[in-house]
């Protein structure tokens, strides 16, 4: 599929469903505007990931589609279900290999491990939905590593560094996407 091929409507009811679904929100990373800091709308990273995306090169519907909705099922209890009625088998796929698990704990190594470990390995299942799976990863991580100089947190913010070269580089590697990564890595690192 090539960008002529995108459904700018399907684009638009991913879109819709995040903006529904959040109310409003806010994110918890707050980004600076002009000379304060102000809190992220939560639709604003799902945007930016999809903008990540694109200028990454991904042309894949599915993947992009993914991409906007990689943080609905854990942050809204939107239902896998739900998203593969609307959206299809592969964005459900995707969106599920995004999600972290019920008893995922972040300051585990053995939990995160084996969270990013399963996006690996579902290549052997379908190379094609593991490795969007891993862009959208990658380009969330991207987003989230421009901001990672506003947490206040300094063991955070070190964790967070860690995961990154961990998990992160490998995976930016295989996908295709190790320039865009380790470039921004670089920034986050120089900023903290």
């Amino acid at each position: 599929m090539s960008t002529k091929d995108i459904s700018i409507a399907e684009i638009i009811k991913a879109l819709d469903l995040v903006t529904k679904s959040a109310k409003g929100e806010k994110r918890s990373l707050v980004y600076q505007v002009q000379d304060e800091l102000s809190p992220y709308p939560y639709w604003g990273h799902l945007n930016a990931v999809l903008e990540q995306l694109i200028v990454s090169g991904v042309e894949d519907q599915d993947i992009l589609i993914a991409g906007i909705l990689h943080d609905i099922v854990e942050d809204h209890n939107v239902s896998l279900e739900k998203i593969e009625t609307r959206f299809g088998s592969n964005v459900r796929v995707m969106v599920e290999l995004c999600t972290k698990p019920n008893d995922f704990d972040n300051k585990d190594e053995s939990s995160v491990a084996a969270y990013y470990k399963r996006i690996f390995d579902y290549i052997e299942i379908n190379e094609r939905l593991a490795l969007g799976a891993m862009q959208i990863k990658i380009c969330d991580r991207i987003t989230n590593l421009i901001g990672v100089q506003f947490i206040e947190d300094t063991e955070k913010k070190k964790r967070y560094i860690y995961e990154t070269k961990e998990y992160f580089i490998p995976m930016s590697q295989r996908a295709g996407l190790f320039n865009q990564m380790s470039n921004v890595l670089l920034f986050a690192e120089a900023l903290c």
